[in-house]
């Protein structure tokens, strides 16, 4: 069960919380195609598909750094959208939903700069509360990062006419004169899974090599 990285793909350190099942896939030379979702992309130049030790180790960070913000109820066998609760934010986990790594792709053999992607199925609650369902997990998020000079900004992009939600955290020096960190998630619904990108970087130029990669993505599917 992956409800953890259904809410927390936003992060790059935190956002491989739980192992997750190779999805079908065809990766070529420089381009990346998911057959399940309809989507394309065109790698840039100079980037490489992250190593499983790169996953493992932010799998390892994750769970380290979740266990203060979240508790889990794996009691419940329906999957319901995570909520408040006086503890930290409590994740009802099911058996039957589990996420699937697509294209994740890193510069340097380093998670500093990198793209995540995958893919959850969407059970009937979060399809009918989709919008509650990611401002739950934006509210995570926000407790994970609480006390750090951090911004944040809520908005949608069309990517090849298809609608994402997106989150962009900035993360600051405790001075705010130095940019740390700067990431961005796109979340939407797509052929019945939770479809998930994460962009991350420490460096200005990376970031926006990969925000151009995803914005040239192209969808064959659509709803």
């Amino acid at each position: 069960m992956n409800s953890i990285r259904v809410a927390l793909s936003a992060l790059l350190i935190i956002g491989f919380a739980c192992k997750n099942k190779p999805a079908a896939q065809t990766p070529a030379k420089d381009i990346y195609i998911s057959k399940i979702i309809g989507w394309t992309v065109s790698l840039p130049e100079g980037w490489q598909i992250m190593t499983r030790s790169n996953l493992d180790t932010i799998q390892k960070l994750g769970t380290k750094t979740m266990s203060k913000v979240i508790v889990f109820d794996s009691t419940d066998t329906n999957t319901k959208p995570l909520t408040p609760s006086s503890q930290g934010y409590s994740a009802h986990l099911s058996k039957d939903e589990e996420a699937q790594d697509l294209l994740s792709i890193t510069k340097d053999s380093t998670p500093a700069s990198a793209f995540l992607s995958d893919i959850t199925p969407a059970n009937e609650r979060v399809t009918n509360q989709f919008e509650q369902f990611l401002q739950t997990s934006y509210h995570i998020l926000k407790a994970t990062y609480a006390g750090k000079e951090i911004e944040y900004e809520e908005g949608t992009e069309n990517i090849d006419r298809v609608k994402f939600y997106t989150f962009i955290m900035t993360l600051y020096s405790k001075d705010h004169a130095r940019q740390l960190l700067q990431q961005k998630l796109y979340s939407r619904l797509i052929n019945g899974y939770i479809f998930r990108m994460t962009v991350s970087s420490i460096k200005k130029e990376d970031f926006e090599t990969l925000i151009k990669m995803v914005s040239g993505s192209t969808f064959s599917i659509r709803d």
